[in-house]
């Protein structure tokens, strides 16, 4: 079974972070929580393979960053292993990587953490740069 490992940034509509420690931008609302990253993986029919391993690595200095198992996410058009095909857009369970900044924050954050699929040996680092409105 082929695992695939993806990352999405959710601004106003899903991207694609290269497994490359690329960083990702994101733009939140103070004090309020929002996905910044979401991971899937899936088989050929469509079909969670499991969960990806997510470890935080640096927290954010001006807020708070959570993982969450078992949300249900789109598939999204691009991924590290190429386009989706037939999956685009199926929502699946997957892992995801949340943000809320302190009140009244207003400025810069940054996230970094390690992923690796489910049954997967090598870890991914990315980072997210937050911007704070």
């Amino acid at each position: 079974m082929k695992y695939l490992l993806m990352m999405t940034c959710f601004l106003a509509a899903y991207v694609f972070l290269p497994q490359t420690g690329n960083a990702a931008t994101i733009s939140v609302k103070s004090g309020r929580t929002a996905l910044i990253v979401n991971l899937v993986g899936w088989d050929k029919r469509c079909r969670s393979t499991g969960y990806a391993h997510v470890v935080l690595l640096k927290k954010p200095r001006h807020g708070r960053a959570t993982i969450r198992r078992g949300g249900r996410y789109p598939i999204p058009a691009k991924t590290s292993m190429g386009k989706a095909g037939k999956c685009l857009g199926k929502r699946i369970r997957g892992v995801g990587v949340f943000y809320r900044s302190n009140r009244n924050f207003r400025g810069r954050d940054s996230v970094r953490f390690k992923a690796r699929a489910g049954n997967g040996k090598r870890y991914y680092t990315y980072k997210a740069n937050v911007y704070v409105r």
